[in-house]
């Protein structure tokens, strides 16, 4: 699972984090976050500007009103570093042949194989496997709104994405 958190909705974006969880679509229980292989990686907004990667105002304007915490993750947290170097890590830790899970691969997947392109790094899974969390939450008829939300924490919003795979799995193998 993948979750981005970006200063723009387009697709050249500049990434502010990065959180992925491995996790296996056909269990049907989520153990705690801390139990996960987890990646996140907090961006230097330089690196994005040197990669003329977009930032919007709109979008900006935005995470200005969002919560301190949110915005501190995103923008003033002092563990940054530069995008190519969380990508290259990103592409270590992923592995090959590999399913990549999103709430949206229009936007997410599509950031960040706009970024590895950006780094020059090739993007570590094929098209053919991606997956959209919110196929299979309407699919299984998921409520999202019942399960407790982070304030735009990339990889609180993983976990939270896979919880809700869980129940449509669950759900789904039930019907």
């Amino acid at each position: 699972m993948i979750d981005l958190e970006t200063s723009s909705t387009r697709s050249d974006a500049a990434i502010l984090t990065i959180g992925a969880i491995k996790f296996n679509s056909r269990e049907m229980t989520l153990g705690p976050l801390d139990t996960l292989d987890t990646f996140y990686r907090r961006i230097d907004m330089d690196s994005c500007d040197r990669l003329n990667l977009h930032s919007d105002p709109d979008t900006l304007a935005w995470w200005e009103n969002q919560g301190k915490e949110a915005r501190h993750e995103a923008f003033t947290h002092r563990d940054r570093m530069p995008l190519g170097q969380a990508l290259r890590e990103l592409v270590d830790w992923f592995g090959i042949d590999m399913l990549v899970w999103a709430n949206s691969p229009s936007f997410d997947c599509i950031i960040l194989k706009n970024a590895l392109r950006a780094c020059n790094l090739h993007t570590p899974w094929d098209f053919w496997n991606e997956r959209d969390c919110r196929t299979v939450y309407h699919i299984g008829q998921v409520d999202m709104s019942s399960i407790p939300k982070a304030d735009h924490n990339a990889l609180s919003d993983c976990y939270r994405q896979i919880g809700g795979i869980v129940i449509a799995m669950n759900k789904l193998s039930q019907d």
